[in-house]
């Protein structure tokens, strides 16, 4: 779902504002923060760069009970509507021979660290996303993974399915034992198997060049590290001990070897992942 927030009937009401739990903060996270955080928090951010205007602490709970609720009936809605394709899927003979891929781009913040929306910010709320696979008599069913996946594992995932190999673009024939130009791996051993490796890690970039922001952020089991081009600050989360990401421990002296066997593992993983084909961009 996406704002605005609204959801056709009976979908509309379903939840009520009042038995909504409003989202765990503290009022003094923003102080571990980059600064930037605080001018989303007051409402300055997006207006001075001309885009709409987050409400910031003007925004009330009764409001962001709302947001929630209404947010809830969207996703039931959309279920709903998941559902009538996979029951159009079975009544015409095609269940058995179709894999059901469910995802979304992103999540919404609904009030986390004060916040509504989305933005270029590398929350959990707005990175964890569910991920769901269907095919029946292959795939493991009602089995939730743990595992850190990401959207570049779709098309490797796919491809695997289809027995096809991953392209190698442009590499000669000599070369084929090289680096795989695409980025991404295969989520098949998990879809068929027990197996739930703890070892899987994935790598988010944002490019919000007209708001000066590009975020590059490692994700494990365990921690989350969040570096920002030419800056000093930078966030790190221990999402094992803070899965809210309340305690920012970039300038925690206690955690400087563990922040920097994470940054390089990050750039590690940039480097890896830069392909021999060009990536596209937009230069307009």
């Amino acid at each position: 779902p996406h704002n605005p927030y609204a959801a056709p009937e009976p979908w509309g009401s379903m939840y009520n504002p009042e038995e909504v739990s409003l989202p765990s903060r503290s009022e003094t996270e923003l102080d571990d923060l980059p600064d930037f955080y605080r001018d989303v928090y007051e409402g300055d951010f997006f207006q001075l760069q001309g885009l709409y205007t987050d409400p910031g602490p003007e925004i009330q709970e009764e409001a962001i009970k709302e947001i929630i609720a209404v947010t809830y009936g969207m996703v039931s809605y959309l279920d709903h509507e998941v559902g009538r394709v996979v029951d159009a899927l079975g009544n015409n003979g095609l269940r058995e021979d179709t894999v059901v891929i469910f995802l979304s781009d992103h999540g919404e913040m609904m009030g986390d660290h004060w916040m509504i929306r989305k933005g270029p910010f590398q929350f959990e709320g707005l990175l964890r996303v569910p991920m769901i696979w269907n095919w029946p008599g292959t795939f493991r069913e009602g089995k939730r993974v743990e595992t850190v996946t990401s959207h570049e594992d779709l098309m490797p995932t796919i491809l695997d399915l289809c027995d096809v190999t991953s392209p190698h673009a442009v590499y000669e024939p000599s070369y084929r034992d090289g680096p795989d130009t695409w980025p991404g791996e295969s989520l098949l051993p998990l879809l068929t198997n027990e197996a739930d490796p703890r070892d899987r890690l994935t790598v988010v970039e944002t490019d919000e060049d007209y708001l000066g922001i590009s975020p590059r952020t490692l994700i494990n089991d365990k921690y989350k590290l969040t570096l920002y081009p030419e800056q000093e600050y930078g966030e790190l989360f221990d999402l094992h001990e803070d899965p809210e990401e309340l305690n920012n421990l970039w300038d925690d002296k206690a955690s400087k070897a563990l922040k920097s066997r994470l940054y390089r593992k990050l750039l590690d993983q940039l480097v890896l992942q830069e392909g021999a084909v060009p990536s596209r961009r937009n230069v307009a």
